[in-house]
C-alpha cells in the first residue's frame, strides 16, 4: 500500500470536517473560535504526521510516498537501546536530537489547553509519552522507518518542556 502527503491530507481534512459537521450538529451550536482552535491542533498534527511517516527528501526529486509492505517489515526494525546519539555521533544527530524535543513541545502546550482533562503537567506528560508510543509502534509496519527507545524518550522530554511552559504561563496568569 502506498500513499503520498497530500492523499492522506485531503482524506484527514474530509473525515475532519465530517467529524465536526456531526458533532457540532448534535450539540446545536457552533463556537466560531473553538472551531478555530481545534483545527490549529489538527492542523500540527498533520504536520506531525507529515514529519513522522513522510521522509522529507526523495533522491529522485519525486513526491515522497509512504509504504507499508506487509512482506518486508519483519523482522521489526527496533533500537531499544537508549541515548545511542551519545554513543554513536552520526551525521546529523543533533538535528534529530533537538529536532525530536522541539516537535513535541507545542504537544505539551497545546494538548492541556485543548483538552482541559489533560489539568495537570503529570497527565500532560503521560499523554505526550502516549502519543510518542504510538507514533513509534505505528512505524513498526513501515519497513523503512525505525522504531526508536531514543524518540520516545526525546519526544516525552519534549513535551514535558511544554507542558512546564503551559503551568508557568497559566500559574501566571491566574496571578
Amino acid at each position: 500500500m502506498e500513499m503520498t502527503f497530500v492523499g492522506l491530507l485531503i482524506i484527514a481534512i474530509l473525515a475532519w470536517i465530517v467529524a465536526r459537521l456531526v458533532i457540532c450538529s448534535k450539540s446545536g451550536s457552533v463556537v466560531f473560535s473553538h472551531e478555530l482552535k481545534l483545527f490549529a491542533f489538527f492542523a500540527y498534527i498533520m504536520l506531525l504526521v507529515r514529519g513522522v511517516y513522510f521522509p522529507f527528501t526523495s533522491p529522485d526529486g519525486r513526491l515522497v510516498r509512504m509504504v507499508v509492505d506487509f512482506e518486508q517489515i519483519l523482522p521489526f526494525n527496533i533500537n531499544y537501546s537508549a541515548f545511542t546519539f551519545l554513543r554513536e555521533r552520526y551525521p546529523g544527530w543533533w538535528i534529530n536530537v533537538f529536532g525530536n524535543i522541539a516537535v513535541f513541545i507545542p504537544m505539551g502546550i497545546l494538548m492541556p489547553f485543548y483538552f482541559k482533562k489533560l489539568n495537570s503537567f503529570w497527565k500532560t506528560l503521560l499523554a505526550g509519552f502516549g502519543v510518542s508510543l504510538f507514533i513509534e509502534i505505528s512505524q513498526l509496519a513501515l519497513y523503512d522507518r525505525c522504531s526508536d527507545v531514543d524518540d520516545l524518550i526525546l519526544n516525552t522530554t519534549g513535551a514535558a518542556l511544554g507542558a512546564v511552559i503551559y503551568f508557568i504561563v497559566r500559574k501566571v496568569k491566574q496571578k
